[in-house]
């Protein structure tokens, strides 16, 4: 599956989520989410990155994360704004590949879910990320295991409502 060039507004409402992925094989890039607000389950975020529980395509399960490229995405202004490894489910991603995205003014921490840290075979760099609270929630990975920049973005808002890239942006 290729998901591109989308734009997810949750204008805030409690319940707003972005994109949630399951199974193998997708290409996730040059989205632009914002105000994605549901934190009460680790099912939701800006971009969720779901676990797997071995159930595979019955007794609604899902199916491994596996070979997924996400890059040059932009999250702005939400919750959870990166779950690495969401829904409690027993196994964790798998060469998930996540590059170049933009996260600011993430609400909380930037990435949640991050206890069992990243697995070996996955790759995160060159991210720019900043939010209210921390880099992630948990000690177990460090800015260097998530490929990340914890700094503002300064991103600035356009006439069309929409946050860039401006004269300050790193």
């Amino acid at each position: 599956t290729v998901i591109n060039n989308n734009f997810i507004f949750g204008d805030g409402h409690p319940f707003a989520g972005g994109l949630r992925i399951a199974d193998d094989g997708h290409t996730i890039t040059n989205n632009y989410i914002e105000k994605a607000r549901y934190k009460d389950t680790s099912h939701h975020g800006g971009i969720v990155i779901l676990g797997y529980d071995g159930a595979g395509d019955g007794d609604n399960g899902y199916q491994q994360v596996e070979n997924v490229h996400i890059a040059h995405n932009t999250i702005v202004d939400s919750v959870n704004s990166v779950n690495i490894d969401g829904g409690d489910k027993s196994d964790t991603p798998k060469k998930v590949y996540f590059a170049n995205n933009i996260i600011d003014r993430a609400v909380g921490d930037v990435f949640v879910d991050t206890e069992r840290g990243v697995t070996s075979d996955s790759a995160y760099a060159g991210n720019i990320v900043y939010g209210s609270g921390d880099l992630a929630d948990s000690d177990s990975v460090s800015a260097s295991d998530l490929g990340a920049t914890f700094i503002a973005a300064m991103l600035e808002k356009g006439s069309d409502g929409l946050y860039r890239s401006g004269d300050n942006s790193p």
